[in-house]
């Protein structure tokens, strides 16, 4: 036979993917969430100590822009985009939010009355949270390939195991003699008949 066209269905069993995945959110968008936050932090802080005071929370005050919060968030930011498995950012979260409320609340002189503070724990635990989430909203994939599709053309299992989705069609043309078809699996009875003996 110095030519043959195939035409074979077979279903597709596994396949491995290899994906890109990459922190996609802007740097001055970050920071200003960051530092945000923090400020909600201060204020949650700030409100808890007046009313420990037994004082009225009128005499809050707007916490100010911290150059000091900003510059963390931005070191902060750094350390996401480069780090090496963005799938998994929950390490560097609490490292770099951990340092931002510290910075935050020392600069309010805080950080003692948060220690000693019931809530405080309770505070950083979901403003970790929150910002957790949100980096892993912002972490996409960027580029999906297969890196290898298993198949399997083995007639009664094509038949029998597969669906629209995972049946798809292999066109080969064999250009080369010597082609040979030694037995055949009937695909009703499954059993296979002998077609040639060679060595």
């Amino acid at each position: 036979m110095p030519k043959l066209d195939l035409t074979i269905p077979v279903l597709i069993s596994g396949a491995r993917f290899d994906q890109t995945v990459r922190f996609d959110f802007p740097a001055q968008d970050f920071v200003t969430f960051i530092a945000d936050h923090a400020k909600g932090v201060r204020v949650a802080v700030e409100l808890a100590r007046l009313r420990d005071k037994g004082l009225s929370d009128l005499e809050l005050k707007e916490p100010p822009e911290s150059p000091v919060v900003e510059e963390l968030a931005t070191e902060f930011y750094k350390q996401l985009v480069s780090n090496a498995e963005p799938r998994h950012p929950d390490t560097l979260v609490t490292l770099g939010w951990t340092a931002v409320v510290r910075a935050c609340l020392d600069e309010a002189d805080l950080t003692g009355f948060f220690a000693r503070w019931d809530g405080g724990r309770d505070l950083l635990a979901t403003t970790m949270a929150e910002v957790l989430a949100k980096v892993g909203e912002r972490t996409v994939v960027d580029r999906t390939a297969i890196d290898s599709l298993l198949v399997n053309p083995v007639t009664n299992v094509v038949k029998n195991g597969s669906n629209d989705a995972s049946v798809c069609t292999v066109r080969a043309e064999l250009l080369e003699e010597g082609v040979y078809f030694r037995s055949v699996q009937d695909g009703e009875s499954g059993r296979t008949h002998t077609v040639v003996e060679f060595e």
